[in-house]
């Protein structure tokens, strides 16, 4: 996401190629129109062990944070996994505050309770 350009306004592609990547994705409103794809759920996964114990939440994260801006986000064929179990506490795999999101044929794994919608 850092290789976003600070000006582009059009719609920017990100290709996930096969493997597992421990990162935290953060999409903010400045990159307000993204798609991101791979081959399949099972084979491009974006994981990590994180929650509230270590005072990180979430994994993948789609926010204006309180802007006009709408974003507009895709995200197709991609494996989101939180590995933290209970000794850590709550955790948040995948948390979307965004007006225009589609998640199509997308693996999202955690090992605690699952919550859709609300804040």
């Amino acid at each position: 996401m850092d290789a976003l350009p600070e000006t582009y306004s059009g719609r920017y592609v990100i290709y996930v190629k096969e493997g597992v990547y421990e990162e935290t994705v953060n999409i903010t409103n400045r990159m307000a129109n993204i798609t991101m794809y791979s081959d399949g759920s099972k084979t491009s996964i974006i994981t990590g062990s994180k929650s509230i114990a270590i005072e990180v939440r979430v994994l993948v994260c789609a926010s204006p944070r309180r802007s006009k801006v709408f974003l507009c986000v895709h995200v197709m064929r991609l494996g989101i996994t939180n590995t933290a179990g209970e000794e850590k506490q709550q955790v948040l795999v995948l948390w979307v505050k965004s007006d225009w999101s589609i998640f199509f044929n997308c693996r999202i794994e955690g090992k605690h309770v699952v919550r859709v919608g609300g804040e």
